[in-house]
């Protein structure tokens, strides 16, 4: 009988090993998932800065701007 209960508690931790070994995969995977979408978002992120910065430099109120600078330095 103490050996049947001892079976029993080994199939239990046993199930509880794969259980656990199954989670950690599941979070790795999801881990390396957000990585790449942080990876994406930054990109994307960068793009939309250097979009907005080429329009900030096409107004006319900045090119102006960069006139009255040259012209006051020379």
């Amino acid at each position: 009988m103490a050996n049947q209960q001892l079976e029993g508690n080994m199939k239990d931790g046993e199930m509880q090993m794969a259980e656990l070994e199954r989670k950690v995969m599941e979070l790795e995977v999801d881990g390396e998932t957000k990585q790449e979408s942080i990876s994406h978002l930054k990109k994307e992120l960068a793009s939309s800065k250097d979009e907005i910065k080429k329009k900030v430099n096409q107004l006319t109120q900045v090119n102006n701007m960069k006139k009255m600078i040259v012209d006051k330095n020379n």
